[in-house]
């Protein structure tokens, strides 16, 4: 094994631009202990036969090729795309299948249709055994439909299987752009990243209201639904649980073999998402770290920072970002989308109209000597009205006290309610 690991490496060096990409992720995945498998379907020249074929989907049926690897009844196939939020108790949380069993694809509520392959519940023996058939069916559909093999192999499942596929429950396979309470571990034992990458969300905030590049520009073509399902799960980010699996996602990156440094492998994973701009990678780098649920200090309880809300993060990271690197950020058009925008003219314009702090204590101060004065020649006026006993006199007092009394709740409503909301005002 570790003869064929320095072989690899030495090809690497030698291999072109394209071969080196791989080699890398091949060592890469070497280094952190994962099994590699070196896989030569049977059918890779019928599939690089037919017109819709590329790289990517050439890899998307090479899940197909699973249960021929196995040594086991039941086989539990997870995309690169897959977090597992706490242990999984298959035996327990559902029927096993007599087939094979996916869950829902983008519609959460009352979808029963089984359509997602990125998880897919294999029973070995069964699919072993219908395996070639299978295969028969796929690339005979393929003559006559070409298309049916850019569907991926869900369609192919689904139409040769029909019956034998059924139900995963949505737990194990629950999507960040679903409602939070369908993403919380208790609800959701493994998440996916179906379509839109973490990248593809956070490269969404940073084009603002570039609806032409709605997933950034991170991939040279990005397809239709993933464009789709990203701004929408920007848009809704409120109500779903992309947060808390951006923050999932980081605590798994950060438990990746990197020295001991935790803040590396974000440092490595947003230059490599945002190759050609300094001030993205800081973005990227602070909203990972900002969206991580940590510990208060002197404190046991762990606060959730995406509680606070998206929004809310996303302005914190926007103010960490250095000064020298915003200009290279559509600050703007980020803070108008999000409502935190502030127009500065609009601040100058305000701050000019406001009474200067001088001119307003000096009008506090007369009010207050002003109207003391009134209150005291008032009181006066009281005290000696009346005092030779005759009706007309006891009908100036009784007037006398009556303004006595409205000017005393003027000038208490003055003093201690009108004057400190102004100075109250002057003061934010």
């Amino acid at each position: 094994e570790d003869e064929e690991y320095s072989r690899k490496k030495r090809d690497q060096k030698a291999a072109p631009q394209g071969a080196k990409l791989d080699g890398s992720l091949l060592i890469f995945l070497h280094e952190q202990g994962v099994e590699i498998h070196d896989h030569d379907p049977l059918w890779e020249r019928k599939i690089k036969s037919h017109g819709t074929y590329n790289p990517t989907l050439f890899g998307l049926w090479q899940r197909i090729d699973v249960p021929l690897y196995i040594e086991a009844e039941y086989c539990l196939y997870l995309d690169r795309a897959t977090l597992l939020q706490q242990p999984l108790d298959l035996m327990e949380s559902m029927e096993l299948t007599r087939g094979l069993a996916m869950s829902a694809l983008v519609n959460p509520h009352d979808d029963q249709s089984p359509l997602d392959s990125g998880v897919i519940l294999f029973n070995i023996p069964f699919m072993r055994q219908t395996y070639r058939p299978f295969m028969r069916s796929v690339f005979d559909n393929a003559q006559k439909d070409p298309e049916s093999l850019a569907r991926g192999p869900s369609s192919a499942y689904l139409n040769y299987y029909s019956k034998r596929v059924t139900f995963l429950p949505k737990r194990f396979s629950s999507k960040p752009f679903w409602p939070k309470s369908m993403t919380q571990p208790d609800r959701a034992d493994i998440l996916q990243f179906h379509g839109p990458k973490p990248m593809n969300y956070i490269g969404n905030i940073l084009m603002g209201h570039d609806e032409t590049l709605t997933c950034g520009p991170i991939i040279d073509s990005v397809p239709a639904e993933n464009q789709f399902l990203c701004s929408q799960g920007i848009d809704d980010v409120s109500s779903n649980g992309l947060c808390s699996s951006l923050a999932l996602f980081t605590r798994y990156l950060s438990q990746i073999n990197s020295d001991g440094i935790k803040s590396k492998n974000r440092a490595i994973y947003c230059s490599e998402a945002f190759p050609a701009g300094e001030a993205e990678q800081r973005f990227c780098e602070e909203l990972l770290a900002n969206v991580v649920p940590r510990k208060k200090r002197g404190s046991y309880n762990i606060t959730d920072p995406c509680q606070s809300g998206f929004p809310t993060l996303i302005e914190k990271t926007l103010n960490e970002v250095p000064a020298y690197l915003q200009t290279g950020l559509s600050t703007k058009d980020i803070a108008k989308r999000f409502g935190f925008w502030k127009d500065p003219a609009k601040k100058v314009e305000l701050e000019e109209t406001k009474t200067p702090p001088g001119a307003l204590l000096m009008a506090s101060f007369s009010t207050t000597v002003v109207g003391g004065a009134v209150l005291s020649l008032l009181y006066v006026r009281y005290a000696t009205a009346g005092n030779r006993g005759r009706p007309a006199d006891k009908v100036k007092r009784q007037k006398a006290r009556h303004m006595l009394i409205a000017a005393t709740a003027g000038w208490v409503v003055v003093c201690f309610v009108l004057i400190p909301m102004l100075w109250s005002s002057l003061l934010q």
